[in-house]
C-alpha cells in the first residue's frame, strides 16, 4: 500500500510534466506563437508523411512521433498497472486524437493519421516495456 502511494507521488508528477513537454513538442514544435499557420489534413496512413516537399522519402517523422510516446506508454502503464492492455492504450489514443484535432482546429501543423498510428503504437511499446520488465522482476524473486 505504502509502494503504492509512493509510486503514485513519483509517477503522476513524473506524467504531468511529460504531458507538458509533449505539447510544446508535438502541437507547438518548440515555439510559441507558433511558426506554421496552415491547416492541413491528411487520412490516407503513412502517405504524405513520408515525403518530403522535394519528393524524398523520409521516416524521421515517423520514428520520432513512435519514440516521443513510449514514456507515455510507460508511465501509464506504471500509473495502471493490474489494468488490461486495451485500458492502459485509450488515453494515449484519445491524447493523440485530441492533439491531431488541436493542430487542425487553431491551423498550427499538419494533421494526419500516421502521427495518431505511429504515437500509438509508441505508447503500446511503452506499455509493453512495463509489462516486459515487471514479468522479469516476478522471476527474479
Amino acid at each position: 500500500m505504502k509502494q503504492t502511494i509512493i509510486k503514485r507521488a513519483i509517477v503522476v508528477p513524473l506524467l504531468i510534466i511529460y504531458i507538458a513537454i509533449l505539447v510544446w513538442l508535438v502541437v507547438f514544435k518548440l515555439y510559441w506563437p507558433p511558426l506554421q499557420t496552415m491547416r492541413s489534413l491528411n487520412v490516407i496512413p503513412f502517405a504524405q508523411s513520408m515525403v518530403n516537399w522535394q519528393g524524398e522519402v523520409q521516416y524521421d517523422e515517423i520514428i520520432f512521433n513512435l519514440v516521443v510516446f513510449i514514456p507515455f506508454g510507460v508511465l501509464l502503464g506504471i500509473l495502471m498497472k493490474g489494468k488490461n492492455f486495451p485500458v492502459i492504450l485509450f488515453p494515449i489514443f484519445l491524447s493523440t486524437l485530441c492533439i491531431e484535432m488541436i493542430q487542425y482546429l487553431f491551423r498550427i501543423g499538419a494533421t494526419d493519421i500516421t502521427d495518431v498510428i505511429m504515437n500509438t503504437v509508441g505508447g503500446a511499446v511503452g506499455i509493453g516495456l512495463v509489462t516486459l520488465v515487471g514479468r522479469l522482476a516476478k522471476k527474479t524473486e
